[in-house]
């Protein structure tokens, strides 16, 4: 049996934030809670976006507190609150940390809290208000999942919230919007959502709808990104970087991650690493590992990536290494992490749920190899 869902609306383009006014009238919305970080209050956007819709007569309240690696006290502390205020429809504006924010934010509106108790696969149990997702960093897909990720503060772990009542209504895709990231910020998102693309369509739950996606992904990623970090007002390179990354998202919805994913959760909870730089460090090493496991999985990933249809597992892996070292992804050793802290990293890597989708079997001693591998590489 195969299942695939993609019920977010999804509306692509230059000059794609001017429908948001559109999308709220469809949605009948009188007031809005939009939810954003300091970054995007800087840039100016905020104030473009909703200075409009108050003149509209919309009533807008504002949460301008995301953090990066948003855990349950920041999530809880916002929805306390927006809680009991009429919110017709929410809006995210940013990137990942924006929008799992919102998502989780949305489920304390009409759910209790602590936020802990939902963790796992459709546990809220009351219904959600419409929530839209603006796009400014090309990363983490989130604008298309059903995925909230929500760090808990007293287990350092990263908690997965999902289901029907986190996945947003509505994405908004402006590659615009994407100017103004900073070089680095574009190579390590572009690096996630590489490494989303290339973990969902590895996964033992891949099927022909997922794999799809994930191919398409791959190509528009590595084949742009890093014309997208070197020349950020090259547009054609944000909107096939912006589209592969959404594509991504649609992908791992269903089909899920690996072990990539499984080291860079720790590395967020427990060291507060950003997601996509800890999945750019362990992405090569990771698929050097699975390359026996999956080797002609890989060769068409190479293929993909544009590597020629003779390619095998191991120039996927030189091609990834290549990618990290013209990105400037630094090594592991640059993050504070000393080799003492390896057993932590890879007691809390052995519990992720991705590990049963990863197409080879883990081990701590996988899992401390790595870390080993990518620590000064």
């Amino acid at each position: 049996m195969i299942r695939f869902s993609a019920p977010t609306s999804i509306i692509f383009g230059e000059g794609a934030v001017l429908e948001l006014s559109a999308e709220l009238e469809k949605l009948q919305a009188k007031s809005v809670l939009a939810i954003y970080d300091q970054g995007i209050k800087s840039t100016g956007l905020i104030d473009t976006i909703f200075g409009r819709l108050i003149a509209e007569g919309l009533t807008i309240y504002q949460f301008d507190q995301v953090i990066a690696n948003p855990t349950d006290n920041s999530i809880e502390a916002a929805a306390n609150e927006f809680k009991g205020k009429q919110i017709d429809v929410i809006v995210a504006i940013g990137g990942g940390s924006s929008i799992d924010s919102a998502k989780a934010i949305n489920v304390l509106l009409t759910n209790e809290a602590p936020i802990q108790q939902y963790e796992g696969i459709d546990q809220v149990p009351n219904p959600t208000v419409p929530l839209i997702a603006i796009e400014t960093a090309a990363g983490t897909g989130s604008e298309v999942t059903s995925v909230s990720v929500v760090t808990c503060t007293k287990r350092k772990k990263k908690m997965v919230i999902s289901g029907k009542y986190t996945t947003p209504t509505v994405a908004i895709l402006d590659p615009q919007l994407t100017v103004g990231l900073p070089p680095q910020v574009t190579a390590s998102t572009g690096c996630d959502a590489l490494t989303h693309a290339i973990e969902s369509y590895v996964s033992t739950l891949a099927n022909p709808f997922t794999e799809i996606h994930s191919l398409k992904a791959i190509e528009l990623i590595y084949q742009n990104l890093p014309t997208a970090v070197k020349d950020g007002q090259n547009l054609t390179a944000r909107s096939r970087v912006l589209m592969g990354s959404t594509l991504a998202g649609m992908a791992f919805n269903v089909a899920i991650l690996g072990i990539a994913h499984s080291i860079a959760h720790p590395l967020g909870a427990h060291f507060n690493v950003p997601y996509g730089l800890a999945n750019a460090m362990a992405l090569a090493e990771t698929v050097k590992y699975n390359a026996r496991f999956a080797a002609e999985k890989y060769q068409k990933v190479g293929v993909a990536m544009g590597l020629g249809a003779d390619c095998q597992a191991e120039d996927v892996v030189k091609a990834l290494e290549e990618l990290n070292v013209e990105l400037n992804i630094p090594a592991l050793n640059t993050t504070g992490i000393q080799r003492a802290d390896f057993d932590i990293i890879a007691k809390a890597a052995m519990e992720e749920p991705s590990n049963d989708m990863n197409p080879a079997p883990v081990s701590y001693e996988m899992f401390m190899d790595v870390l080993e591998k990518i620590y000064e590489k």
